[in-house]
């Protein structure tokens, strides 16, 4: 066995030790990132619903809307949808008509990006007007939703599959689409706090 110089040694220790001080720098730093991100969606979302205490202030859109609807929120958005992919594995000998041994089929979802476009949330629906896809959905047949860091999940009644939509706040999308749900079930208008 070679015996290593007392030095090497020492340099050797001092770089492990710069690694693991680096590694834990990096990890606070983007804990502190993510906190402050955290932070910075929360506080937005209690300043647009203050704004909209009164009722919902609307905005203007290039949709066109339903006799009593209003357009709240909008922003570019991209469409993700689970999509089931089948792997095959093994192998098999065909005699004829027949075939000898042969391999395993297995299903595997995975989440695929369907499209981009605009994402608009109304008093009535949430509407996504992709450049191929297009999705209407009515909030009274929202089951849930949920925030994600960088988009929302919605489960209809009417789809199997939840529809994955990327936001710039999840937060508040999901905070208002709840907020006009609730309101619409309990027979609340929406020009009232």
């Amino acid at each position: 066995m070679k015996a290593y110089p007392v030095e090497t040694l020492f340099l050797f220790l001092v770089l492990i030790l710069c690694a693991g001080v680096a590694v834990w720098l990096y990890v606070t730093y983007r804990s502190r990132a993510d906190d402050e991100h955290l932070t910075r969606l929360k506080r937005e979302t209690d300043e647009w619903i203050a704004r909209s205490a009164h009722g919902f202030v609307p905005i203007s859109t290039r949709l066109i809307l339903k006799g009593d609807e209003h357009a709240v929120l909008e922003e570019g958005s991209t469409l993700f949808e689970s999509r089931a992919y089948r792997l095959y594995g093994g192998g098999g000998t065909r005699i004829g008509r027949f075939s000898v041994g042969g391999g395993i089929s297995e299903s595997e979802q995975r989440v695929k990006q369907i499209d981009q476009g605009t994402l608009t949330l109304t008093t009535k629906r949430l509407i996504f007007d992709g450049t191929t896809e297009n999705r209407n959905v009515q909030l009274s047949q929202v089951m849930s939703v949920s925030p994600g860091s960088d988009a929302i999940e919605i489960s209809t009644e009417r789809r199997a599959k939840s529809q994955i939509y990327s936001v710039t706040n999840p937060l508040l999308w999901a905070t208002v689409i709840k907020t006009i749900a609730a309101r619409r079930s309990r027979g609340v208008g929406l020009d009232q706090g």
